[in-house]
């Protein structure tokens, strides 16, 4: 069992565009008996009745699937069958009744005309041609009889009935006030959509006609160029060129009168010697044949002859066959002290027989730049104090308080492959404490550094 309620019935609704002028839109609301909204779609058979109750239906109509959303469809009359409009007419009150599919029908509810179908009635009644005043619209504008809608100077009002003309004052202005303008007013390029019709068209940069490079504003910086030498980088003159040259490795750019070198920063670990480095071996390690700060090892002493070096041992026991492969490493040769060929590969041998550093000599030269002092028959020591300390700590990787051993090939002559001529130091926070020396085997040392040299 289904309740129906019909919340609006409206004649001949002009906001109903699908409508036709025989058809009604009635929209309701369907629920069931418990007062639960429905929803699904329904066919209605829809009956038109001159009184509330009683009688037989003056017009009926089958609508079928009629959608139904939350209790509330909306059903057009006339649908199907068309409704007359003499029975719109002759009736002044209309009941409607709705039957939902095979439920018994539903109460009939009042049809209650719109204003526009009022407006229809009144017109269809009349039986003159000519006879409609301003009384029978007066109710549109409120305007008194004898009076019509008239616009006057920007606004709509009443006006009287003989003043129904326009002046041409009154057109343009109610033009103006609503966004228009005459034709008169607009320029040629509204009428013509043309470019050429256009004023103050802007100008096209010279560029845009020529297509040269050179007619461009803020030229770019020209193309950067390789070249391999500097007569090559000479021959161009062009301010604002940059030019590589691969003979020195370098970037240059042009002024307006000379060529000025690029000052790159210099990386230190590289692998490649840039501007501001002594050298560069590929990492930043001291100990090795380049230091961490991209600097040649600093000499720990000179002669007239030859220059020694420190380089960091990499073994906790000594041999001389690693002493000599760690100084070729790193440049460098181990110092023989004894008459040999200046060309040999693996020592440096003193050639005036001037015994500089030969064997336990390293313990006295030690010993003594510890105190500041020269070793009156080796060459000059070069480091003292707190300097030399923060050396032998970068090379060794010692810290303050730690052993170090300074490491030499033993005696003059012969080969001893096992034992070593060596002194023992500490380095602390402003000097280097001597510890002792000797010649023979040595291993279990944590920190070594083995004295390299070079001839000058």
């Amino acid at each position: 069992m289904r309740a129906l309620a019909f919340l609006l019935a409206v004649l001949l609704a002009p906001a109903a565009p699908a409508l036709t002028m025989d058809q009604l839109l009635v929209h309701g609301r369907l629920g069931s008996a418990g007062g639960v909204a429905v929803d699904g779609n329904y066919n209605f058979t829809l009956s038109l009745f001159a009184d509330k109750e009683g009688g037989d239906p003056l017009w009926a109509d089958a609508v079928y699937d009629v959608p139904v959303t939350n209790g509330i469809f909306t059903a057009v009359i006339g649908k199907t069958k068309p409704l007359p409009a003499q029975l719109l007419a002759d009736n002044d009150q209309l009941w409607v009744q709705a039957k939902v599919d095979n439920d018994p029908p539903l109460s009939r509810v009042r049809l209650y005309p719109a204003a526009a179908a009022l407006i229809a009635k009144a017109a269809a009644t009349l039986q003159c041609s000519g006879c409609i005043t301003p009384a029978h619209t007066s109710f549109l504008t409120g305007c008194d009889e004898g009076q019509v809608l008239a616009y006057s100077g920007g606004t709509w009002g009443c006006g009287d009935a003989g003043d129904t003309k326009l002046t041409e004052e009154e057109v343009d202005a109610f033009v103006a006030n609503n966004g228009y303008a005459l034709s008169g007013q607009l320029k040629a390029v509204a009428l013509s959509g043309s470019y050429d019709d256009l004023i103050d068209t802007p100008a096209l940069a010279a560029v845009a006609l020529s297509g040269s490079y050179n007619d461009l504003t803020d030229k770019p910086v020209s193309a950067i160029a390789t070249v391999a030498s500097a007569a090559e980088m000479e021959a161009i003159t062009t301010p604002g060129t940059i030019v590589y040259r691969s003979d020195v490795d370098g970037f240059y750019a042009r002024t307006s009168t000379q060529w000025k070198p690029f000052l790159l920063a210099a990386v230190c670990g590289n692998g490649v010697k840039e501007v501001g480095e002594e050298c560069d071996d590929g990492n930043t390690t001291s100990g090795d044949s380049c230091d961490a700060d991209c600097t040649v090892p600093k000499m720990w002493m000179e002669s007239a002859e030859v220059r020694w070096y420190p380089i960091k041992y990499p073994d906790s026991t000594w041999s001389e066959s690693k002493g000599v492969a760690t100084c070729k490493a790193a440049g460098y040769r181990l110092w023989r002290d004894e008459g040999g060929a200046l060309s040999d590969p693996s020592y440096v041998y003193d050639t005036n027989n001037t015994h500089n550093l030969g064997g336990h000599d390293i313990g006295y030269k030690v010993n003594n730049a510890v105190g500041g002092a020269q070793e009156s028959h080796t060459g000059t020591w070069l480091i003292f104090d707190k300097a030399w300390s923060e050396s032998i700590k970068s090379v060794s990787g010692a810290s303050d308080g730690q052993t170090v051993y300074i490491l030499n090939k033993k005696a003059h002559t012969s080969t001893y492959e096992t034992e070593a001529s060596y002194t023992k130091v500490t380095p602390n926070a402003a000097s280097v404490s001597y510890q002792g020396a000797a010649n023979e085997a040595i291993s279990g040392m944590s920190f070594a550094i083995v004295l390299c040299s070079n001839r000058k």
